[in-house]
């Protein structure tokens, strides 16, 4: 009797979830899937959506043809130009070889294709000119090259429109870059790869990419196509770039996150192709973002009070100079409890790195007592939820003081740490219910915070500063923080 009662319930069960038809919400995209990206690690992305299925965006919406704007089919046979100019900013072009070449198949469990781009005149233009010879360009048709090719990320349906760009080859250093994605149905641009690790280019010691992982896995740990696009392609194979793009590259190319841009803490309307109307990305869901906010931490400006270098003479004799001759850093981190903190340079010079052999006038910057010098560097924080969540700001600084001997900053034996990251670091909180942003902890080298308490809120901005002191010699910097 018992065994009959249990398939009884079973086959109501069943009948149930067959006839049950009405399912206000269905499954959008699952960020709680572990992503298994290529250096073999897995993230639990832990953020599932739901969403109603007459308003998915991958469904509803004209940008969701092949045929908006052009037909996206031929895009996979266009071959592509790169190069990088003015502050690693990227520029790029599809055209058609007359050489008789074809894409050739590589990986195929990750729809790779390649083509040898050494001879299409691809190059580095700053700070030396130099051509991208051998160079290959990879296309991976609608898989991620970031996370494993049949994971259940690769396999969704929303991946079946898009094409992913990877470069390699040599202009002096190594040039392994992940670079963008393509929609061949809206025909937007996005970033979809994050620059974790960075190399020095030989020199000029310019900083360049040498480890990539996928952008969900950083900043929102959104979808890499939730975010502002940063272009679109035209019906001729002409790829443009949004100017608000191209100059936060210019800002910091290795340091460059994609983000949702808002105006007066509000989302835009969706991008256009147009080069004047970038925008937001027609993948976003908007009823979502009403709970986000933007948290931006902003280097203003520093100050040298009264920070004072040496001149040396050719017999060694010093003089004492109103001036300091520095190289320096300021960096944030902002983060909640459990999560680990990943610093972001704001202000600095030379990034604030301990000169070396072959420093020479142009490797520090001098600041006059009394001298304030703008220097604006900004971080973006996404709050999923500014109502309820209590997050934390760090501040930190590294500023070292050169004395000048025969032409050259010092670098052997009169070097002054004047602050390490260390001991100058300040931790603010902040405490949702009262909408106020605290000082929790300051290292020895701070001298003063003022305010060292702000009530902020969505939609404002309020100023910082924060004082430094070290054996009687003084400095500031002043910081904007703003809720968008």
């Amino acid at each position: 009797m018992k065994a009959i009662i249990k398939i009884s319930i079973l086959i109501i069960l069943f009948i149930v979830s067959c006839t049950n038809s009405f399912n206000p919400k269905y499954f959008y995209y699952n960020k709680n899937k572990n992503i298994q990206t290529e250096n073999g690690s897995s993230e639990d992305l832990d953020n599932t959506e739901y969403v109603d299925p007459a308003k998915d965006p991958f469904k509803n919406g004209e940008w969701n043809n092949i045929n908006y704007g052009f037909d996206g089919s031929k895009i996979p046979s266009w071959f592509l130009k790169v190069s990088f100019g003015d502050g690693n900013v990227p520029s790029y072009g599809f055209f058609n070889p007359n050489d008789g070449r074809r894409w050739i198949d590589g990986d195929l469990s990750k729809n790779e294709k390649y083509f040898d781009g050494s001879k299409d005149g691809n190059r580095v233009t700053s700070p030396l000119s130099v051509a991208i010879d051998p160079l290959k360009i990879y296309r991976y048709d609608y898989k991620n090259p970031l996370v494993t090719p049949n994971s259940s990320y690769n396999l969704s349906e929303r991946m079946k429109r898009f094409l992913f760009i990877r470069i390699d080859g040599e202009a002096v250093i190594k040039l392994d870059q992940y670079l963008i994605a393509i929609d061949t149905y809206s025909k937007f641009i996005f970033a979809y790869a994050k620059i974790t690790e960075t190399g020095k280019a030989p020199v000029v010691g310019t900083p360049y990419p040498t480890k990539f992982e996928p952008i969900e896995k950083y900043v929102d740990k959104r979808p890499f196509y939730e975010y502002d696009p940063i272009g679109f392609v035209q019906s001729d194979g002409t790829i443009i770039l949004y100017q608000e793009y191209k100059d936060e590259m210019r800002k910091g190319a290795t340091d460059y996150v994609p983000s949702i841009h808002r105006v007066s803490s509000k989302v835009r309307d969706m991008a256009k192709h147009n080069v004047n109307n970038p925008g937001r990305s027609p993948y976003l869901l908007l009823e979502d973002e009403e709970n986000f906010a933007t948290l931006i931490v902003k280097s203003k400006s520093i100050k040298n009070i009264d920070i004072k270098s040496q001149t040396y003479s050719i017999f060694g004799r010093p003089t004492t100079k109103n001036e300091a001759y520095l190289v320096y850093a300021t960096r944030t981190a902002t983060y909640q409890d459990g999560d680990s903190k990943e610093y972001k340079m704001l202000a600095n010079y030379r990034r604030g790195e301990e000169l070396g052999f072959g420093a020479t006038g142009s490797s520090i910057i001098t600041i006059k007592n009394g001298e304030t010098i703008e220097n604006i560097v900004e971080h973006r924080y996404t709050i999923k939820d500014l109502k309820s969540t209590v997050f934390y700001i760090d501040i930190d600084t590294q500023f070292i003081k050169y004395n000048w001997r025969l032409g050259f900053p010092d670098y052997s034996g009169t070097v002054t740490k004047l602050s390490t990251y260390d001991n100058s670091l300040a931790t603010f909180k902040y405490d949702p219910s009262t909408s106020t942003l605290s000082i929790k902890t300051k290292k020895d080298k701070i001298k003063n915070i003022d305010p060292e308490s702000i009530i902020i809120k969505k939609g404002e901005t309020k100023n910082i500063k924060i004082s430094y002191t070290n054996n009687n010699e003084n400095w500031e910097v002043e910081y904007t923080i703003t809720i968008e």
